[in-house]
């Protein structure tokens, strides 16, 4: 919406204008209704309005239960409409990647088992081979990388980390973390 309203939350360049200025106690307003009816602000501070001396961000793009539908992506183009506002781009796409992770917690990784494994499974292939005479390069590199991928997936654990610091933080807690 073109809503003439200035906030930090949507406009980080209103910082320092008066409090009594038309478009600021438009932004106060529309504060109000954003956090009455719980909606997502999904302005990033980017300037929608570009005069000869001033840019701000009036043009604010709010939804609700549109994240369901998939990663949101907004963004202002800079197309020339003969407009002072710039077009704003909304990308509705695919699910969001899963913020759970299960990798090998190579903090703990067992070395001594390790080069026991590795000893055994290389001992093997290294038979075969010469029991087969074999001399393909890309055979052996392919052996060897499985050899290696084996071994450690035999002695290693496996831990759950996610995209934030703290496990317990989802991307709507994060969300609201900046809004407060």
């Amino acid at each position: 919406m073109d809503a003439n309203s200035r906030n930090v939350l949507w406009d980080d360049k209103c910082i320092g204008i008066s409090p009594y200025s038309n478009s600021v106690k438009m932004g106060y307003k529309l504060e109000e209704i954003i956090l009455k009816y719980s909606l997502q602000i999904h302005n990033d501070g980017v300037s929608t309005y570009y005069s000869a001396n001033s840019s701000s961000a009036p043009d604010v793009t709010l939804s609700t239960g549109v994240l369901k539908y998939g990663i949101f992506h907004w963004s202002v183009v800079d197309y020339d409409l003969r407009s002072p506002h710039h077009p704003i781009l909304i990308d509705i796409g695919a699910k969001p990647k899963s913020q759970r992770q299960v990798v090998i917690n190579w903090r703990d990784f067992d070395w001594n088992l390790y080069e026991e494994a590795t000893s055994k499974h290389l001992r093997d292939i290294y038979e075969k081979w010469i029991i087969n005479n074999s001399d393909d390069v890309e055979v052996i590199a392919g052996e060897l990388s499985d050899c290696i991928q084996l071994s450690v997936e035999s002695v290693a654990t496996k831990k759950v980390i996610s995209n934030h610091s703290r496990p317990f933080i989802n991307s709507d807690v994060s969300e609201q973390l900046k809004l407060l």
